[in-house]
Order: C-alpha cells, then sequence, then structure tokens
C-alpha cells in the first residue's frame, strides 16, 4: 500500500492542475484544496481567478501558447484575450513608450543629485542611462523565445484546451533541459507577454514591461499625462528603475555584474538613510498588533520613494515640454499625478491573508505603498495643502534623504 502512495500524490497533483484547463464544472472540486482558500481569500474570489485564469492560460506555458497565435495557427478561446492585450498595447505603443523614455532620462538627470552620490557619480554616469525596457511592440513573443528552436515545432491539434497546455509545458520543457552548453540569451523575458507585472533584472542592467501590463489603470491611452505618469510612471516605470539602486540593486554594476562601485562614505549614508524608511514602516500597523516589517520590504519601500520622486520629476519636465493643462475634474495635474499612484495600488486582502503576507511578503501591503512615500513627498504635501502635524507630513528629520 505505501508504495502506491506518491502515485496517488502525483495523480492528485496533476489532476489539480490541469482543472484550470478542463472547465468550470471541475472547479467546485478545486476550491477544497485551494492554498488560497486556506488562507482566507475566499470561494468567490478564487472561482473569479481561477476562470480568469483560464482566459490566461499562457503565463503557465511560458508564452508559447501565445507565440504560436502570431504564426497564424488558430488556437483556442484563451488565446483571443491573449490577442486582444498584445493588440491594445501594439496600438497604443508611442505614449507608454514616451513616459518610459522621459523616466529614463529623468533619472539620468536626478542621478547627479541624488544624496548618496559624492566620488562615485563618476562610476554612475555611465551607468545611469544604460537602463534598457522591453516593451510587447519592441520584441515580440516569438523574439523572446526564439531560442528554443522552430516555433512550428510545439506541436498542437484540434480538441481539448488541456492537451495542448500539456503539449505547451512539454515543449518548454525540453526547451529548459536543452540549454546548458548553448550561449545565454540576453534578450528572453522572465514574464510572459500577457503577464500583469514588470520588473528589473539587475543582472542585465534591464527592466520589462510585457504588454498585459500597459493597459488600464497602469496605462490608458484616453488619459491625461498626470495620470498615466502617476500611474505607468511612478507606481510601475519609476519604481522599477530606481531598484537598481535599492538595498540590493546598488550591488550590481552597468553591465550587470555583483561588484561593490559604491565609495564607503557613500554607502554608509545610503546605509543612514535606509534605516530611516525601516523605522518607518516597522511603526505601521497592519492588522490587530501585525506591523510591516521594515526590513524585509525595505527594497521595495526604496523603490516606492524614488519612482514616486522621479515620477513626478519626469511629469513637470513634460509639462514644461508640452504645456501645461487646465484642471481635470477639478484637480491640477500634480493632485491627478498623485492619485492616479495611490489608485495603482487599489485592492482588498482578508485579514488572515494579510497576516501571513506581512511575515513572508517583501512588498509591504498596498495602504503602506501610498501613505508611506507620500507622506515623505513636499511635492505631495504642497499639491494637497497639507501643513505640519497633518497625518500625511511627517518629521523633516524622519523623512529619508536618498533621493
Amino acid at each position: 500500500m505505501p508504495e502506491r502512495r506518491p502515485r496517488a500524490w502525483l495523480a492528485l497533483a496533476f489532476a489539480l492542475a490541469a482543472v484550470a484547463f478542463l472547465g468550470d464544472w471541475l472547479t467546485g472540486a478545486e476550491i477544497s484544496f485551494s492554498p488560497f482558500y486556506l488562507v482566507g481569500i475566499g470561494v468567490g474570489t478564487w472561482f473569479a481567478g481561477r476562470r480568469a485564469g483560464v482566459a490566461l492560460s499562457l503565463a503557465s506555458t511560458a508564452g508559447w501558447v501565445g507565440a504560436y497565435l502570431l504564426t497564424g495557427q488558430r488556437y483556442s478561446r484563451p488565446s483571443i484575450l491573449y490577442w486582444n492585450v498584445l493588440r491594445t498595447a501594439e496600438e497604443s505603443l508611442a505614449p507608454p513608450d514616451r513616459v518610459l523614455a522621459d523616466l529614463n532620462r529623468q533619472l539620468a538627470r536626478t542621478i547627479p543629485e541624488a544624496r548618496f552620490v559624492t566620488a562615485c557619480y563618476a562610476v554612475l554616469e555611465p551607468a545611469a542611462g544604460r537602463f534598457e525596457y522591453a516593451l510587447a511592440g519592441h520584441n515580440s513573443p516569438l523574439h523572446v523565445r526564439g531560442a528554443a528552436g522552430p516555433i512550428d515545432t510545439l506541436e498542437t491539434a484540434e480538441g481539448p484546451f488541456v492537451l495542448n497546455e500539456l503539449r505547451a509545458n512539454v515543449f518548454e520543457w525540453r526547451r529548459t533541459v536543452n540549454r546548458p552548453g548553448t550561449p545565454v540569451d540576453t534578450t528572453e523575458w522572465g514574464i510572459t507577454v500577457p503577464t500583469v507585472n514588470a520588473y528589473y533584472d539587475p543582472s542585465k542592467n534591464e527592466m520589462v514591461f510585457p504588454a498585459g501590463a500597459l493597459v488600464p489603470q497602469t496605462f490608458d491611452p484616453a488619459a491625461d499625462d498626470a495620470a498615466n505618469y502617476g500611474s505607468l510612471g511612478g507606481s510601475w516605470a519609476g519604481h522599477e528603475l530606481t531598484h537598481g539602486f535599492d538595498d540590493e540593486g546598488r550591488h550590481y554594476d552597468a553591465t550587470g555584474n555583483l561588484r561593490d562601485w559604491w565609495t564607503a562614505g557613500d554607502s554608509v549614508h545610503f546605509t543612514e538613510q535606509a534605516q530611516l524608511v525601516v523605522e518607518q514602516f516597522n511603526g505601521f500597523v497592519q492588522v490587530d498588533t501585525f506591523h510591516v516589517n521594515g526590513k524585509l520590504t525595505l527594497g521595495e519601500n526604496i523603490a516606492d520613494y524614488g519612482g514616486v520622486l522621479v515620477g513626478l520629476d519626469a511629469l513637470e519636465r513634460a509639462l514644461q515640454r508640452d504645456g501645461r493643462p487646465g484642471l481635470v475634474d477639478g484637480y491640477t495635474p500634480e493632485q491627478r499625478y498623485f492619485l492616479a499612484y495611490a489608485q495603482s495600488w487599489r485592492g482588498h486582502t482578508r485579514d488572515a491573508s494579510l497576516r501571513t503576507r506581512l511575515t513572508v511578503d517583501p512588498h509591504a501591503p498596498e495602504r503602506w505603498r501610498t501613505n508611506g512615500p507620500l507622506s515623505n513627498s513636499a511635492a505631495f504635501a504642497r499639491a494637497f495643502r497639507c501643513k505640519s502635524g497633518d497625518p500625511m507630513v511627517r518629521p523633516p528629520e524622519r523623512v529619508p534623504q536618498i533621493w
């Protein structure tokens, strides 16, 4: 009997992995085994999430299904949503490209003025402008995954979607195991095109924005610049760019090598100011007596703060270049920038899940990713006429002087 247990466990694991691709009639059976259900997300949320997972199931197949769609192969209904996301990003590529380029240039101007930079600026100067970004319109999925071989070797067939999902996973597995001994593909993305996320990779000194991230509420081609610079610029692009100078990213040089290129004095000053961020977030109480872990979330908190400041500076230069509009819905561009930044973090998480996140997640809860950096911003206080002593105005001596 014990010999059958591994087989039974593998069969169960395979069945649970396949449920999302088999239809709604099996979703209810999966709920009872869901780790999300166990930490308090709830049946309704989990069920809705699984339906969305079916629609964008490409994320679990390393993008091969979506890439194959671009070759003209009619695949299945889930690919339709993938195509819509990609098409939407391509149609509106120029505006987000301009926002990202403005952020890149603004960071290059900000670095020489950063509080932690002195003698090491001679090393920083050639690095500041070397941030790269990849958009869906610049690198197609075919290019991103091109190192695996001809895409037409991915076999697909009419019939159950789950079987094509399985074929795509086999294809990706073979690509992975055949990698050793081959040249490193530095153009490959770490996430798929429909993924609603972005990242900065210090080992390649690159920022990646897939098509899935370039849709409302992250970026809206119909919105004004202030709103887009606040959401895409502040909470996304600015955040990812400044990761290159947080407590971890600063240890990598312009070409992605792990090297300590800061002066001793700059490192000491940065560490002292970073400790103020740690203390600030340690003071935030999220659930009952559970505090945010300022040390655990330090890198993300520094990136959030830097993103807010760099994004706003980029907006101000854009307004000087393109002209300053009037009020929109009664708000100034600066107010709309901060409102858009705050709205980009909208969400709802149950207390049970938050308690777990506070102990293991390097990201602070969304509430503090908004109020934390904004309460350190003098520009935010000016925009909303906050005065000393207000809840969103921290004493000057407790405000980190990093950027």
